[in-house]
């Protein structure tokens, strides 16, 4: 069981971190990673890739919505419009409650 935790961690810091660099692209800082792993997303343990790419893309949006980062136009077009296009409403969700919160808040 404990292996099992090990790799949905792990598997959930890897998602997040390439959802949020195809979002970002030359704005990708590593130490953003951090501040977006601790934006609350959800209830549930996340076990599964499409629950971890539904998170990831809404703490991708929030964060970036929340501290002023813009986007990369390629970037999401690819991820939201092409790869995931049902994942679009989760990120537009997390820029929305982002804008209303602010940097820090």
């Amino acid at each position: 069981m404990e292996r099992w935790q090990d790799r949905t961690v792990v598997l959930s810091r890897l998602v997040h971190t390439l959802v949020y660099f195809l979002l970002v692209a030359e704005n990708y800082h590593p130490s953003h990673l951090e501040d977006l792993m601790t934006i609350p997303a959800s209830e549930r343990r996340i076990s599964n890739l499409q629950a971890c790419l539904g998170v990831a893309v809404y703490r991708s949006g929030y964060y970036m919505a929340a501290s002023g980062i813009p986007e990369s136009e390629v970037g999401r077009s690819w991820l939201l419009d092409k790869a995931f296009p049902n994942l679009f409403r989760f990120y537009q969700y997390g820029r929305l409650e982002g804008k209303n919160v602010g940097v820090g808040q």
